[in-house]
């Protein structure tokens, strides 16, 4: 008499309690053994042909992954640019006029906003201007934020990060931000 298969829930269960790892880590462990297993093995159990959790687990994260690579792997149209200084008085954001265009007209469908926002740091004299930057969209202080300085160059990914953007000057000398948008 054959004796019945103790189902994948509790063969997952059993993988994770003596490897010492997650379920899902268990589940996949599982998945890999099943669609690796031997062909006398898929005779005897034909139910191991129907395990799909590589494909499945593909098509799930597929589109994420794709949506996270999407503004890294395209090309880009410059579209408008300006200057920037940045003091040590006051945090300053992109103008959003220029980051988020509208429409002048009834009807009018405004263009696309800024999906990167290229930036060269530049200072007003001197060569030492550190510069603090952050996109989460809390405000840039003396002690918030990334520094940046002299001859940096950097890129802002995506239109919400570009919107929170904020930078604030931790010096005397000011820093002048050379920024084009592309979208």
């Amino acid at each position: 008499m054959k004796s019945l298969h103790p189902g994948f829930k509790a063969v997952q269960k059993k993988i994770a309690e003596r490897s010492g790892v997650s379920e899902e880590k268990a589940g996949a462990i599982l998945a890999s053994r099943s669609r690796n297993a031997s062909a006398s093995a898929k005779r005897k159990n034909p139910r191991l042909k129907r395990v799909l959790g590589i494909i499945l687990l593909g098509m799930l994260t597929m589109p994420s992954v794709m949506r996270a690579q999407n503004l890294t792997n395209r090309f880009f149209a410059n579209y408008n640019h300006e200057t920037l200084t940045i003091t040590n008085s006051v945090a300053v954001s992109f103008t959003s006029s220029l980051i988020t265009p509208t429409c002048s007209t009834l009807g009018c469908t405004p263009p696309p906003g800024a999906e990167l926002a290229s930036v060269t740091v530049e200072c007003a004299t001197g060569t030492s201007c550190p510069t603090r930057i952050i996109a989460d969209g809390t405000t840039a202080t003396s002690s918030v934020g990334q520094i940046v300085d002299y001859e940096y160059s950097f890129l802002v990914y995506g239109h919400q990060n570009i919107v929170r953007f904020s930078a604030f000057n931790t010096s005397t000398t000011n820093s002048i931000f050379q920024v084009v948008y592309a979208r």
